[in-house]
């Protein structure tokens, strides 16, 4: 609800303190009542008038909605215009509020903010709050007028200027602008660039400064580049010029600016910036300027070499600070030589690297052994070179970075090796560790020797290269999946071999404080890698070894943020939301990282595990241990951010930082929390209040809906990636489902459209068939069911509530048609439900012979088929109400026959999903599962073959763990069993 303009800006006479107690007391009727007796006495205030339509708003009635919209396009109409700027403001809330007014709302706000500027041309505060109110909220086309006559107003500013041609661009890119707007919008921004380019007079140059010369000293005190106002003049500047021409593929004319010695980089404003070097070396190459980036590039980098000021102190260090030595300049320096293809250029590229590979210092050498690497990666040379000169590099590369946690990522070309080479590639890398640091391990006498943590590291970056090129690649145990003899073997040592070196590792985290991840840490996780492929080829307990050896990192390491991640995924595939929970509430998500990491927990959350969680003391923080405060969260969250991006992007305006906000702005678009996501958590809790697991709140108003033909384009890779090239990762193997998209949540809005009209709330007064949606890629096979479900309810409920005399006469046979839909539907979810009653464990995961247990997909089913039981009950209860209100159906023997089928297939199929709850419950009560899940972790002791389950039995702290372990996963299992059983018939409407 819009805040009262008189609360905002303080109560200045009596009328405010009166309608503050109303607003206080909640009492908007006599408030408005009081409002309409000063206006018929003859008070005309603007104030009151705002002050109105506040009050119209603070109702939930529509009908004094629609009274407020027309208020509020008087108030906008009328002759005099509005001036005075808190109105304004007030008025600008309104309508952004309310977008369901429509866009003439949102062009009368514009219209009235221009006759203001207009009546006050001089009025520098009024224009200035016009654009900035205008573009904060992202309407870049009224904010471009605003810039215009600002600059036109007030030609001696500069900042104004710069406005324009920022909203200008911005505007030529917005969603909704016609092709000629368009044009017209880029050509402006284009043209007011290429004009404060010109105004920069050739007097301003400063010759002295060396375009090359980086990690020299800048002049403090450079020379001001022009009197004009509208002029560049800072590295800033330039910024926002070549970032606006590339958009308009001028990429060369930008050239031409950085070159010019008024405007470029030699130049007082280009000031040999940094940031211009590096987009000058991305200019060059979308203009495939070979010959120009190799030659400024290694003229860089000699003088990288040649200079004494050593400003690096670590890799990563390097790699973010302006010194010469950059990769994003080894990158174009190898990429350039590649493409020129001659052999003078490869062998002055080879000699420049070599200079660098001398340098005592590690932190010079890095960018010139990863560019080594990408030089030898290229078929063919032009130049004569050994076979293994690309094994070579791989190698010195690893002996030089062993130790270090980048040593996986700089090797990532090593897939490129010929088989041969791959062989030798790993016996090398392998044998390094002990021969560096003198250590030895010799047949039957294990770790005899005390454990360094360099020799870890070192062991863990050979493990991260054997699982990349050989273990995740092999295609042996693909055959087990299928049902035929597949050879596991190879993983299931290289599980040994990683849990192993975690074992030895632990002596070495005494005294590490707990806020810091342990050196073997890696090695665990890449043995709960290999453990989902052994799963993913077939073998299930391997998903529960992966459980438990991602709980024992955690208890050893419990700020390990991979660790966490996966673990989280891993319980919510298994259907374990409790142990998620626990693990989620320790990431302690906060700002960006609701967006970015919620999905790894509340996709498809109310088709899992609705209900809250039961936990003991100190297990997890308030309102973790329930999904729906999560997803409540997470939507209050999405509302803060649009506030805190709002107030980013004003201190952005305010120092003039133009490049800066467009880099902003892009990443905003990254991390946006777009209509998509914000539904798709909104479907999720509705959801879980329509199960009964979450108290009842509105359901959002459909008409605020915006169009929803986007992606989830947030990204997956949060997760550690140690596969082989072009291999699937950890996180793929464990979705729950595909990635919700448009058709899924369209599918969901359907459902929330139809409740909404069952419940009274906002009832279409639709006359015709709803068109069937398009099952997409993102929706399971049960949400397809369900879908096609909630489409013919939809249309017979419509039916139910039209007078339309042309939609009467067809009445029977679409009724027919739609009932018969209906039923065909409820009945595939009964076959299911009927098998699931007798056999339990269908559909649920199988561990062992005789121990089924409910993971993702079992819930899933069960509570997507409990939801649609609920809503159809709901509709038959009403019916008989509707029916005799209406008076629409002339079939009343068709419709009760049909009515009392549904009615009967509904009962039956809630039964059969709660019969095979309580069934599949009872069994895994039976306390001899607990022994059978021990056995699974940790093996047999007899069994000298399973080498895993040996160093399970290793690692764990105590005899006990394990079976405590074991009982907590079947507690669970249970009580998600539990929460279907809780699960009413009824929707609490």
């Amino acid at each position: 609800m819009t805040v009262l303009f008189s609360t905002v800006n303080g109560r200045e006479d009596k009328n405010d303190d009166i309608l503050q107690e109303f607003l206080d007391a909640g009492n908007w009727k006599q408030a408005l009542s009081f409002i309409d007796k000063k206006l018929k006495k003859g008070d005309k205030s603007l104030k009151l008038a705002v002050n109105k339509i506040c009050f119209l708003l603070t109702s939930r009635e529509p009908d004094l909605w629609g009274q407020a919209l027309v208020e509020l396009t008087i108030l906008l109409g009328q002759k005099q215009p509005v001036t005075d700027i808190r109105i304004l403001n007030t008025i600008e809330e309104l309508v952004s509020q309310w977008p369901e007014w429509g866009s003439d709302a949102q062009s009368l706000a514009d219209s009235m903010w221009e006759r203001a500027v207009t009546l006050n041309p001089k009025d520098e505060q009024l224009v200035d709050r016009w654009f900035r109110t205008k573009f904060v909220f992202g309407r870049y086309k009224p904010a471009q007028k605003a810039a215009m006559m600002y600059s036109k107003n007030f030609p001696e500013s500069r900042r104004p200027y710069f406005w324009a041609i920022l909203a200008s661009h911005l505007a030529s890119n917005s969603l909704g602008v016609s092709e000629t707007e368009r044009s017209m919008f880029s050509g402006l921004a284009y043209k007011l660039l290429a004009k404060a380019a010109a105004l920069v007079p050739a007097e301003d140059i400063v010759p002295s400064l060396d375009v090359l010369s980086l990690g020299v000293p800048k002049p403090t005190n450079p020379k001001p580049s022009t009197d004009s106002s509208r002029a560049l003049k800072t590295p800033s500047d330039l910024l926002l010029l070549t970032e606006i021409y590339k958009s308009q593929g001028r990429e060369k004319e930008a050239l031409a600016v950085l070159n010019d010695p008024r405007t470029g980089l030699a130049s007082s404003i280009g000031q040999s910036s940094w940031e211009l070097i590096r987009e000058k070396i991305l200019l060059n190459e979308s203009c495939e300027l070979w010959d120009t980036q190799w030659n400024e590039c290694y003229d860089l980098l000699c003088k990288a070499n040649s200079s004494q000021d050593k400003k690096a102190d670590s890799i990563h260090d390097q790699e973010n600070n302006t010194f010469l030595n950059d990769w994003a300049v080894w990158k174009a320096l190898v990429t350039a030589c590649l493409q020129i293809r001659e052999k003078e250029i490869f062998l002055k590229t080879k000699s420049i690297i070599n200079s660098f590979l001398e340098s005592e210092q590690s932190v010079m050498r890095h960018n010139a052994r990863r560019a080594l690497i990408d030089y030898y990666a290229a078929n063919p040379l032009p130049i004569d070179h050994d076979p293994d000169d690309l094994l070579s590099a791989l190698l010195a590369y690893y002996y030089d970075y062993s130790t270090s946690p980048i040593c996986f990522e700089g090797l990532r070309l090593a897939h490129l090796l010929t088989r041969p080479q791959k062989v030798k590639f790993l016996d090398q890398v392998r044998r390094y560790a002990d021969t560096k640091y003198g250590l030895e391990n010799n047949a039957g006498v294990q770790f005899r020797f005390v454990v360094r943590a360099d020799w870890v590291a070192a062991e863990i970056n050979s493990l991260k290269q054997d699982y990349a090129i050989t273990v995740s690649v092999d295609e042996s145990g693909k055959a087990r999946k299928s049902g035929e003899p597949g050879d596991l073997s190879l993983l299931e040592v290289f599980v040994a071999n990683a849990l192993r070196l975690y074992h030895a590792a632990r002596f070495l985290n005494y005294g590490i404080p707990i806020t810091e991840r342990r050196p073997g840490d890696d090695a665990a996780i890449l043995a709960a890698s290999a453990c989902i492929r052994l799963f993913a080829y077939g073998d299930s307990r391997a998903i529960i070894r992966c459980a438990a050896i991602l709980e024992l990192l955690l208890e050893d390491s419990p700020r390990n943020y991979d660790a966490q991640l996966m673990a989280i995924r891993v319980y919510i595939y298994l259907g374990l939301v409790p142990h998620a929970l626990k693990h989620y509430a320790k990431l302690d998500i906060k700002h960006i990282q609701f967006l970015t990491n919620s999905w790894i927990l509340l996709t498809r959350i109310s088709t899992i595990h609705p209900h809250p969680c039961p936990t003991t003391p100190g297990e997890a923080a308030p309102g973790v241990t329930s999904p729906a405060q999560l997803l409540k969260a997470v939507i209050q969250w999405g509302g803060r951010n649009e506030t805190q991006i709002e107030t980013g992007i004003s201190e952005f305006l305010k120092f003039d930082s133009f490049s800066g906000l467009l880099q902003h702005l892009d990443y905003q678009k990254q991390t946006e929390f777009t209509p998509l996501v914000r539904y798709s958590m909104v479907c999720e809790l509705q959801r879980i209040i329509r199960l009964g697991h979450a108290p009842w709140e509105d359901p959002p108003f459909l008409d605020d809906v915006p169009d929803l033909d986007g992606s989830d384009v947030r990204s997956r890779s949060s997760f550690p990636n140690y596969e082989g090239w072009g291999k699937a990762t950890f996180e793929e193997h464990l979705r729950t489902g595909p990635t919700p998209q448009g058709s899924w949540l369209k599918s969901q809005l359907r459902y929330i459209e139809l409740t909404q009209s069952i419940g009274g709330i906002n009832v279409p007064g639709r006359s015709t068939v709803h068109p069937s949606l398009v099952d997409g890629p993102d929706m399971t096979p049960p949400e397809c069911s369900a879908s096609a479900w909630t489409n013919h309810m939809l249309n017979l409920h419509t039916a139910s509530l039209t007078n339309d005399e042309t939609w009467k006469k067809h009445f029977v046979k679409v009724t027919k048609a739609t009932l018969a839909g209906l039923a065909n539907s409820m009945k595939v979810w009964t076959g299911r439900a009927e098998v699931l009653s007798q056999d339990p464990g269908h559909g649920a995961l199988g561990l062992i012979n005789g121990l089924d247990v409910p993971h993702w997909q079992y819930f899933h089913f069960i509570f997507t088929a409990l939801d649609h039981c609920s809503l159809t009950t709901l509709w038959l209860l009403n019916q008989s109400v509707q029916n005799q209100v209406t008076g629409v159906f002339p079939d009343q023997t068709l419709f009760n026959e049909k009515v009392a089928e549904m009615e009967a297939i509904t009962a039956g199929l809630f039964d059969n999903l709660h019969t095979a709850a309580r069934k599949l419950h009872a069994d895994l009560a039976q306390p001899h599962h607990v022994a059978e899940l021990v056995e699974l972790i940790s093996g047999k002791v007899e069994d000298e073959e399973d080498k895993v389950g040996k160093k399970m039995r290793d690692l764990v702290p105590h005899e006990r763990w394990i079976t405590e372990y074991s009982k907590t996963l079947l507690q669970e299992w249970q009580e998600g069993l539990v929460g279907v059983m809780m699960t009413k018939l009824r929707s609490p409407l």
